[in-house]
């Protein structure tokens, strides 16, 4: 984290940016209002649009493992793909 700012770490958050930029309301927080979260890429259900390092990533439920074999068969899948970034996401494209 010191070494870069922050700039080389990804945070995923499934609930959409503005849950995260609240002030003094009753649900939320002013969490990615932080100065230490200004750096790293965030990948949210819906992106702050002046934030280039905000992400809009569809809602997190097109993945459904049903059970504790599906999730464990998805991790040896991607822990065999040779990948230099290590970043997983499990998501599907929208039918039109």
């Amino acid at each position: 984290w010191r070494r870069n700012a922050g700039k080389d770490h990804v945070f995923v958050l499934g609930k959409i940016t503005w849950d995260f930029r609240r002030d003094k309301v009753p649900w939320g927080s002013r969490f990615l209002e932080l100065q230490e979260m200004q750096n790293p890429t965030k990948l949210l259900i819906e992106r702050q649009p002046w934030q280039v390092n905000d992400i809009a990533i569809p809602h997190p439920t097109y993945f459904h493992p049903q059970t504790d074999e599906d999730i464990a068969s998805w991790q040896i899948k991607i822990m065999n793909k040779p990948r230099q970034i290590l970043v997983s996401f499990a998501g599907g494209a929208r039918p039109d």
